[in-house]
């Protein structure tokens, strides 16, 4: 969505729909656009991650060589050393 629309304004792109109703749900995206957003800094909502999980579409982004920090926040950064306690 359009940051500068209205709530419910016109979407930017179409990538996919989700129907929930039928048993197993029905779901389409379409792979290669949702990446090319995200690689451009699109954050999906918690419920586009899931779909986006569901169909192998997140994991192939994070497993790319630059966006390692995307599987966990702060997780690319290695933890602080202890600090010196002992009197040299």
């Amino acid at each position: 969505m359009d940051a500068r629309a209205p709530r419910d304004g016109r979407a930017l792109e179409t990538l996919g729909w989700y129907d929930p109703i039928p048993n197993p749900p029905r779901l389409s995206v379409n792979k290669e656009r949702v990446l090319h957003w995200l690689r451009h800094g699109a954050q999906p909502s918690e419920a586009v991650r899931w779909i986006l999980e569901k169909e192998g579409v997140w994991q192939a982004f994070v497993g790319e060589p630059d966006n390692q920090a995307a599987t966990e926040p702060g997780a690319a950064t290695p933890p602080a050393p202890e600090p010196d306690t002992t009197d040299a």
